[in-house]
């Protein structure tokens, strides 16, 4: 599974100063007053004005085009498509988090929790907002503030996978292995046909170096749900080589690169796998495109337990191999 897995100025917004006016009656949770403080808003009469004039209709249409542009990938057209849909309505919650969400997209995280904390504001009892600005909190490694709002939303809506499955992911970064199992754990049961969930609650288990036999049965069954998830196998090919079968791991790192060929990790992993069954040039041949690829793999995996050598050590035999629950 790949998971491993980044100075506000008024003048990048197209509707500068809105948020000023939103703002100023609502003190944002979660330290998003931080953002405002930092873009220096200016609320002024003109723009309190501009509020009064939104027109939802002309909104709702740069909102369809937005959209539209996002199916065909056009993710610089789609922003600038939802600004004019925000600066026709500001009040538009829709637009301001389609917004944030094109802006995460782009690596801009905390112009993304501006959007976010602004339909937070005006929608409070909306879970959506604050997976949300999770997103973007973890995006800027604020770990602490993602959580809380992963967990506002799971408050509001228990069943809410999206935000289950994302706390987990912040849980995993910190290595809180247990948390993070029990997230993917409750996510899956909100959405059990989700094989993402699946995969991640297996790549955990992997992580934490036990449940193994019921990582095994989570990848498994992510498989069966999407055979073409590339995540997935490398996700088994890990865990094979965590329980001591280069073989077996060889093989799903394999179908991984036929499906995503520039995926790093299955490329590592492949390497490692190579070695481990005596082809060196072939293992080090994959370990030197993996690094070329992503320079710090190395690394991210030897804190994981993986470091390339002949042979594999043979595994330990592990009383906790058992099925899901």
């Amino acid at each position: 599974m790949r998971m491993d897995g980044r100075v506000l100025k008024a003048g990048l917004f197209a509707l500068c100063g809105v948020t000023a006016v939103l703002v100023a009656a609502v003190v944002l949770p979660h330290g998003a007053s931080a953002y405002v403080r930092r873009a220096e808003y200016h609320a002024s009469t003109q723009e309190i004005a501009r509020l009064a004039q939104s027109d939802p209709e002309l909104s709702d249409r740069y909102l369809l085009s937005c959209m539209a542009l996002l199916t065909v990938n056009r993710p610089r057209a789609a922003l600038a498509a939802c600004n004019r849909a925000v600066a026709a309505d500001p009040r538009d919650t829709d637009a301001l988090k389609t917004r944030g969400g094109i802006l995460l997209v782009l690596g801009d995280d905390e112009r993304a929790g501006v959007d976010f904390s602004i339909a937070i504001a005006r929608e409070p009892q909306n879970p959506d907002g604050y997976d949300l600005r999770g997103r973007a909190f973890f995006g800027m490694g604020r770990f602490d503030e993602a959580i809380a709002d992963f967990g506002t939303a799971v408050r509001l809506d228990p069943r809410d996978s999206d935000a289950l499955s994302d706390r987990a992911t912040v849980y995993q970064e910190l290595r809180r292995y247990e948390a993070a199992i029990a997230d993917f754990g409750a996510a899956i049961a909100a959405d059990p046909g989700n094989a993402a969930l699946w995969n991640g609650r297996c790549w955990v288990r992997m992580l934490a170096s036990r449940q193994l036999g019921a990582a095994l049965a989570d990848c498994n069954r992510a498989v069966r749900l999407d055979p073409e998830r590339d995540d997935v196998r490398d996700s088994l090919g890990w865990l094979w080589l965590r329980l001591g079968n280069p073989r077996a791991a060889l093989a799903n790192f394999n179908v991984a690169l036929d499906l995503s060929p520039r995926l790093a990790s299955s490329r590592y992993g492949r390497g490692i796998a190579r070695l481990a069954i005596g082809d060196v040039a072939g293992g080090n041949a994959d370990i030197r495109v993996a690094v070329a690829v992503e320079p710090g793999i190395a690394a991210r995996f030897r804190s994981y337990g993986f470091v390339p050598r002949v042979p594999l050590p043979r595994p330990i035999p592990r009383p906790d191999w058992e099925h899901a629950t």
